[in-house]
């Protein structure tokens, strides 16, 4: 159980429906996909800075995702991969989001970042992500990883991304998450959808992060405390209302 030291705490937010998000004053909020617009009250009341991760090519075909970034205006927008445009340019022209920080958060940097996570886990959960895709897929994966090494099977979350980049930037701080429960389901805006496919790898990401290699991390959600293994953080929350 833990409480919180806004001072040291740092807030991860999904999109998951009626999450408890943690009443704490975090001075950096960061976000998943369309839960930007989650972070709007964080920044409304305590004044945190938004740092918004959200798949290059998911941003550009999703106009709900489109509407949820106009609306909040993050502070910070990460890319992660690349959608073969330029995504920069469409941040910042198409939506008018012209005073955004943006930055590509490429496939091997996120890899880099899961690494930093998991540590000697990685590779363990780089092979059985490799086994459970079938054998088909195992000459596939050897070439990428003897080539570029974009490592796509391992395309946890966007939710887990943000943890990561959270665990290494602010190494000091508590980690909050809300709304990234490892079941599949609706977002909390009702568009959009978090498959079942994703909710699989997000598991056995969990599966191989011990819990001695994240003991800052903390959930508001009941699924990822009893799935994932986090300790539930029992301090004041509050719900977003649409």
């Amino acid at each position: 159980m833990h409480t919180g030291s806004p001072a040291r705490t740092v807030v991860v937010l999904g999109s998951k429906p009626q999450a408890p998000l943690p009443a704490v004053a975090a001075p950096v909020v960061l976000t998943a996909n369309n839960a930007v617009e989650l972070g709007v009250p964080y920044r409304e009341k305590y004044g945190s800075r938004i740092i918004a991760f959200v798949p290059a090519f998911e941003l550009r075909r999703q106009e709900h995702i489109q509407q949820s970034f106009i609306k909040a205006k993050p502070d910070k927008i990460f890319l992660v991969g690349d959608d073969g445009t330029d995504p920069i340019t469409f941040v910042k022209e198409a939506l008018g989001l012209r005073e955004a920080d943006v930055s590509i958060l490429s496939l091997q940097e996120r890899n880099h970042l899961l690494q930093h996570a998991l540590g000697g886990q990685f590779w363990p959960l780089t092979w059985q992500s490799i086994w459970v895709r079938g054998i088909g897929y195992v000459v596939h994966a050897l070439l990428d990883l003897l080539g570029k090494r974009e490592m796509e099977w391992l395309a946890q979350s966007t939710g887990l991304n943000a943890v990561f980049y959270a665990m290494k930037h602010f190494p000091d701080a508590n980690i909050i998450t809300a709304g990234i429960g490892l079941q599949p389901g609706e977002h909390f805006s009702g568009i959009g959808t978090f498959t079942n496919k994703t909710a699989k790898a997000d598991q056995l990401t969990m599966k191989y992060w011990p819990p001695e290699k994240r003991p800052q991390v903390y959930t508001t959600d009941d699924a990822m405390h009893e799935l994932g293994k986090v300790p539930k953080w029992e301090g004041e929350v509050f719900y977003f209302k649409n």
